[in-house]
């Protein structure tokens, strides 16, 4: 099995200085979870649902891409990005776009603007892009696990909302903020 490479992307918060940080190459699910299951299995281990912090749920979407009504990358107004099908992996070069924007001065909206508009632009004139422009009602992360973000297109290319549940009672404090994520069975 050979790993995808990583593009890497800067990341910007208010608190923070300009992070370097990786584009996910997102694998398809179901892919995933055959995978999963094999290391699971050769192991003998037992499956553990997979768990995400809390903090990043209310993560805010920019914008997604779409070529025939599905998915193939995202941005999310901390600037991290997204590539969900294998088949664009390398589209776009992050860290140039925003080596791009940090040379233009450009920062907040201008640079999502900046952004957006560049990685349309790479992934040519078959994207379709939903754009949220900092409206208060942009889906968030929680939104595109609970597959509200997902079309048909999307379920045919193997894509699966999750449950997102609190941790069991009586966790502890160590996982008080690691929420669990329950994959929903396909039709």
């Amino acid at each position: 099995m050979t790993r995808p490479s990583t593009v890497v992307d800067r990341v910007e918060s208010a608190a923070a200085p300009r992070q370097v940080r990786p584009t996910a190459l997102r694998t398809p699910e179901s892919d995933c979870d055959r995978l999963f299951q094999d290391i699971v299995t050769a192991f003998g281990a037992t499956a553990q649902p997979a768990r995400v912090h809390v903090a990043t749920l209310i993560r805010e979407a920019q914008a997604v891409f779409r070529v025939d009504g599905r998915m193939v990358a995202s941005l999310w107004r901390d600037g991290a990005t997204e590539i969900a099908d294998p088949a664009f992996a390398g589209a776009f070069d992050g860290e140039r776009l925003h080596a791009a924007a940090d040379a233009a001065g450009l920062e907040g909206q201008a640079r999502l603007d900046h952004l957006t508009d560049a990685i349309a632009a790479a992934l040519g004139p078959q994207a379709a892009v939903e754009r949220w422009d900092g409206d208060p009602s942009a889906p968030t992360w929680q939104d595109y696990l609970e597959g509200r973000l997902f079309t048909a297109a999307d379920h045919a290319f193997g894509r699966r909302p999750y449950r997102i549940d609190p941790p069991p009672a009586g966790s502890g404090d160590r996982v008080k903020d690691l929420w669990v994520l329950n994959r929903v069975a396909g039709d």
